[in-house]
């Protein structure tokens, strides 16, 4: 008798971006919390991949569940990926960006930019007003300078 094989898509695979990249001791920690989330919501872990990066580690988490994008997204924030990814993502999402799932390795906001550009399909999303000027005065207050 063959196996079946499920067909993996993006709906059923997570990304989540660590920018830290803990010991083992901590790593295993870390993976068996992300079960009992997803457990908690009756979805299971099939396979997880980590991949390093230049800042810590990327996982790819499939899943035994299809799931709209956001959902994902929402499951991906409660996993840890990385808040500022999350925000970008939402805003993909809204815009109706198809490939919004994307993780990156390089700063693409710039103080009172009205567009972010995505390294690696190019579309470009407005930052609304509102989230510039919080941004911006969230950064002034905090020290930080402009790039």
């Amino acid at each position: 008798m063959s196996e079946l094989r499920r067909e993996e898509t993006e709906s059923n695979i997570l990304k989540i971006d660590l920018d830290f990249e803990p010991d083992e001791s901590w790593l295993k920690i870390w993976i068996e919390t992300r079960r009992l989330i997803l457990r908690h919501y009756g979805i299971k872990i099939v396979k997880i991949l980590p991949h390093k990066s230049s800042r810590g580690t990327n996982f790819f988490i499939h899943i035994d569940t299809e799931l709209d994008s956001m959902d994902r997204l929402l499951f991906q924030f409660l996993l840890g990926d990385d808040s500022t990814r999350c925000k970008i993502n939402k805003w993909r999402i809204e815009r109706g960006i198809q490939n919004w799932n994307k993780l990156f390795s390089r700063k693409i906001y710039r103080k009172n930019a009205r567009y972010i550009e995505c390294q690696y399909c190019g579309n470009k999303i407005l930052v609304p007003k509102a989230l510039r000027s919080r941004f911006n005065e969230q950064n002034d207050k905090n020290g930080k300078k402009a790039i």
